[in-house]
């Protein structure tokens, strides 16, 4: 992907960022990239009480393709950070096919519709969900740097089951940095790239909706990546109490 197949939507304001959490708690080890935009799209529905438009209007740039001007994306890389510990955590589940199938890889072809619960093949039962100890992640982007950082304050957890207190936020720093300009691709992109693969999913959030699924690429490699080379480039350090110029 380059400039002719490409053109920014210039905004007044919009500078390129990076966004850095430290974790307290250990969180769910994703099974589907995390984009910041998907972060953001939640925290401007739930700034609006609720309204679902507020989705399509987030402080961030944007990249329209030249000839699919509908598959425009945010400019807004996925989440990624250095893992230094794994471990499974046990959880208890009722029964339900769709879950059932999931979690052990079955089809259920039985045409009985009542289930009973407390005993038998179809009582709760026990899996495990697969946990990660991420001391520091991040992400980049270009946007409105105040409204990011305004919107990712409502952002307490990172990942699923926040109602188990997991991937809770001790501090999120943003700050500008211009190794976003190019860090921001880290993400899936409606166009080929060099070192990306072909993938069914949505471009745009809620990345959840399989309505929206449609031919994209995503960056090879794991889907949650550690640190690596983009984190070096932008230098500095996670800053404990928050960022030098004051945010927290």
């Amino acid at each position: 992907m380059d400039d002719s197949d490409v053109r920014a939507v210039d905004v007044e304001g919009m500078v390129p960022f990076r966004v850095e959490w430290s974790l307290i708690t250990p969180m769910v080890a994703p099974t589907q990239p995390m984009h910041l935009d998907a972060l953001l799209a939640w925290a401007s529905v739930d700034q609006a009480n609720g309204d679902i438009a507020a989705q399509e209007a987030l402080p961030l740039a944007r990249m329209t393709p030249v000839d699919a001007p509908e598959r425009w994306v945010w400019k807004a890389s996925r989440l990624r950070g250095d893992i230094v510990h794994r471990y499974q955590m046990p959880m208890f589940r009722a029964f339900e096919p769709w879950h059932w199938g999931e979690d052990f890889g079955r089809i259920y072809t039985s045409s009985k519709t009542t289930m009973t619960g407390g005993s038998g093949p179809y009582k709760s039962y026990k899996f495990l969900i697969e946990m990660i100890v991420v001391p520091r992640v991040m992400a980049w982007g270009v946007g409105d740097i105040d409204a990011v950082d305004q919107l990712l304050q409502r952002v307490r957890h990172l990942g699923r089951l926040r109602r188990l207190d997991c991937g809770r936020v001790g501090h999120c720093c943003v700050r500008e940095d211009a190794v976003a300009l190019e860090g921001w691709k880290e993400r899936v992109l409606p166009v080929p790239e060099a070192g990306y693969y072909e993938v069914a999913q949505g471009i745009r959030p809620p990345y959840w909706d399989r309505h929206g699924h449609t031919r994209a690429y995503l960056p090879a490699g794991p889907l949650f990546p550690g640190l690596g080379e983009t984190a070096a480039a932008s230098g500095e350090q996670l800053m404990p109490r928050g960022c030098p110029d004051g945010r927290s």
